[in-house]
Parts: C-alpha cells; structure tokens; sequence
C-alpha cells in the first residue's frame, strides 16, 4: 500500500513525489546559485603568469573591432562578460596537443585552459586598449591550482595535463581591485567570476613569463 503525506491541501504526496519535489528544488537553487556556490566552494591561486601573443591576424583583429562599439568605458564588468562570450563563442575545449596562440585559435576553434585564458587576454586587452582604459585596467593570464574547500584538487592525479590550471585576472592599476575569471568554467558552467586565494606559502613564487603550445600542463 502506497503511503501518501498530508501537508495541508497536498495529500497527494507520495514517497515518491516528495523524493523528486526534493530533488528538483535542489538542482533549481544549485542552477540558481551556481555562482554564489562555486565561488563560496572553489578558490584559484595563482603560481606564475604566461606570455600571450598580441592579436597580429586581420581575421582575429576585425573579430575584435566587430566588438569594440558593445563595450562601455565605464563598466569593466560588461566588458569581461564581452570577452567571456567571446572565447566560449569561438573555442571549444580539448585535451589533444593544442596551440595557446590567439591568432591561430581564430582558425582552430580547440584549445585546452591555456588557450581559453590566452585568447581572453588578448581580447580584453585589445577591447581595454580601445577604449583607452588601459592606464586603469590590465588582463593577465595567470598558472596556479584550483582548491575545493581548501583543498587541492590536483593532488588527485599525476597527470602532467592536471598538473596545474590557467585562468585570468584583470586588475585596476590604480586602485588594486582585481576581478578573476576561468574561461573555461564560463564556457561549460555559466560561472562569470571566479575567487581567488592569497597565502604565503612556499608554492607562492613571484609570477614568472610562459607560453608555447598548450599540450600539457594545464587542464
């Protein structure tokens, strides 16, 4: 015999039904506040910085000149959300050997994290650029480690791909206010900004120049 819950006019209610009312309701908040939930659950740190190419291809540059009249001069915000659907616009991700070379990237269309926060750096600095905001504002494609609750997830594999994560930060020359984001995570969860963590710890060693081919080295 099927027991059914009395909740006022819902007597309807069955095991079943209360299970799934549960379930949905669950997965509406965590759609909801994916944000708030990422970044209270998942902090960024970063290691070390790369290099990223300046925008040379005509193709790439009349992408960017295509969107240069959307981005207002007074909310850096808007211009962050431009170039985040920007790259997830035109990459999709891969774990294959790769460039991390924008003005190859606008062909390619596979790059792994390297060569999603290489082309968001070369797209916010260009849209920066152009609207003379890049006295105050500058994008930085940053190396570190990922941490879910304190706790590092790369420590789980030996994987010389995982062994690390790129992502970006946009800093304020003049105020020191500083936005994180990982491209990727916008790409595939919708997340806009990301948190970043600040410690001295040893691994914390002062931002050193990289790049190359994205093949390994970051997930």
């Amino acid at each position: 015999m099927t027991t059914k819950y009395h909740f006022g006019n819902f007597s309807w209610l069955t095991p079943f039904s209360v299970v799934m009312l549960i379930t949905i309701t669950t997965l509406l908040i965590a759609v909801l506040f994916r944000g708030w939930l990422y970044r209270n659950l998942v902090t960024y740190k970063a290691t070390r910085q790369r290099e990223v190419s300046l925008a040379t291809d005509p193709r790439l540059v009349a992408v960017f000149e295509k969107m240069a009249p959307n981005a207002k001069p007074d909310d850096i915000k808007q211009i962050v959300r431009i170039c985040l659907k920007a790259t997830s616009g035109h990459l999709q991700f891969t774990t294959a050997p790769c460039s991390s070379d924008p003005n190859q990237l606008i062909y390619t269309k596979k790059a792994n994290c390297i060569g999603y926060a290489a082309l968001f750096t070369t797209i916010c600095n260009y849209l920066l650029r152009k609207q003379g905001l890049d006295g105050y504002w500058r994008a930085t494609h940053r190396v570190g480690k990922i941490y879910l609750l304190g706790f590092n997830v790369h420590q789980l594999t030996h994987s010389a791909f995982l062994m690390n994560h790129d992502f970006v930060t946009i800093g304020n020359r003049i105020t020191g206010e500083v936005i994180a984001v990982d491209p990727v995570a916008n790409d595939y969860l919708g997340i806009e900004e990301v948190r970043i963590r600040v410690s001295n710890r040893p691994e914390d060693s002062p931002p050193q120049s990289g790049g190359g081919r994205g093949g390994g080295g970051g997930g």
